[in-house]
């Protein structure tokens, strides 16, 4: 029960594999992750994986390098964590304005 526990099985594979060849993770560079970051505002809600910007931002301030190898590795090999490829929309209607049913999520 402990090593079950301790060592879950891997997550069944997508389908989702990289491309022969590939060569996009050679465009990910520190420069790109670190103004990618920038962007991420730290008021957001995290993901399911419950990881938001607020932590990864220090992350990035501690180990740049690592960060960049880590992210230009999943780009390579294709793994894009379910948890990294989705969210969670929720309107909050203004006090006094109407909802148009025309809604799009903002930055």
């Amino acid at each position: 029960m402990l090593i079950e526990a301790a060592f879950p099985e891997p997550p069944a594979d997508n389908g989702v594999t990289a491309p022969p060849d590939g060569s996009a993770h050679n465009a990910i560079d520190q420069a790109l992750v670190g103004r990618i970051l920038a962007r991420c505002s730290n008021q957001s809600a995290p993901g399911e994986d419950r990881m938001g910007a607020e932590i990864a931002k220090p992350l990035w301030e501690w180990d740049p390098e690592r960060i960049t190898n880590l992210t230009r590795l999943c780009i390579k090999v294709g793994s894009h964590r379910e948890g990294w490829k989705t969210a969670k929309g929720i309107v909050i209607p203004k006090p006094g304005n109407r909802t148009t049913g025309k809604c799009a999520p903002t930055e």
